[in-house]
């Protein structure tokens, strides 16, 4: 495994790297898959959010895994070192040809527009795996108890049960619900210890600039959580989801879920015991 002077690795043959068409335009192609650039993106504030949490209790986040990530970059903007995961890993799937082609122009990128100093002037550290997150050859060279944060957005329902295991103890599970993953962690809370709901509000600033910790909000106390109506029946009297209830949720849109929440947050924090 190579890495590049941006900072970026990924286990891709070096004779391709060399021999990348100069044409590839990484952010272009990023721009295009998520409607702006990654210092745009929607998940920022939530994400520094759970940065500033883990600080005040004692823990700085500087190792992070993101599984199923396709090229959201967007946690290489807040944390020092991020491990990235696909199943599109073909030699000419689009992941590998923004993480091989592009990393250069994606490194420079995080170098210029990263919103939490890491302490040195080096690039932040950005790692790619390609393969089937459950397959163990996937993660050469990633060791179990490792990592500091574990990102689950938008994956399959079973990434809190299957990568938990890097996760050190008391790391934190970044997650939102779009396929029952949240629902997963909240039905284990012998393995998941539920911190709080991270609830956009109203930015003071432009999305473009360097501070938007304030656009998001951690609700940790239970009773607002209940209020909110999360992980909470949609049907009257909007009692608690059952362990049952929210299991049967797992790898499900919310449009197809037998048990459905009455409000849904943008993402969800929880901690590994």
């Amino acid at each position: 495994m190579k890495r590049s002077a941006s900072g970026i690795t990924s286990k891709v043959d070096a004779k391709k790297r060399k021999n990348a068409k100069s044409s590839y335009h990484a952010l272009d192609f990023y721009k295009k898959t998520y409607k702006g650039l990654p210092h745009e993106d929607r998940y920022i504030p939530s994400l520094s959010a759970s940065a500033e949490w883990a600080a005040q209790h004692g823990t700085i986040i500087k190792k992070v895994l993101y599984p199923a990530s396709y090229i959201h970059i967007a946690p290489s903007l807040v944390f020092p070192s991020v491990v990235y995961n696909d199943l599109m890993s073909g030699p000419a799937s689009p992941v590998t040809r923004f993480f091989c082609e592009g990393s250069e122009e994606v490194g420079n990128y995080l170098q210029e527009h990263r919103l939490t100093p890491v302490g040195t002037s080096s690039a932040p550290v950005v790692k790619f795996h390609g393969g089937d997150l459950c397959a163990p050859g996937t993660w050469k060279g990633e060791k179990s108890g490792s990592f500091d944060l574990l990102v689950c957005l938008s994956a399959s329902g079973f990434i809190p049960e299957s990568c938990r295991h890097f996760l050190r103890q008391g790391g934190l599970l970044f997650v939102n619900d779009d396929f029952g993953d949240a629902c997963l962690a909240k039905a284990n809370p012998a393995q998941w210890a539920f911190i709080g709901a991270l609830v956009p509000t109203k930015p003071d600033t432009c999305a473009c600039d360097k501070d938007t910790r304030s656009t998001c909000e951690l609700i940790t106390d239970p009773d607002a959580v209940a209020s909110a109506g999360l992980f909470c029946s949609k049907r009257k009297p909007h009692t608690p989801l059952s362990a049952d209830q929210l299991l049967s949720n797992r790898g499900l849109s919310f449009s197809s879920r037998p048990a459905k929440a009455k409000q849904n947050a943008h993402a969800y924090l929880f901690q590994k015991l």
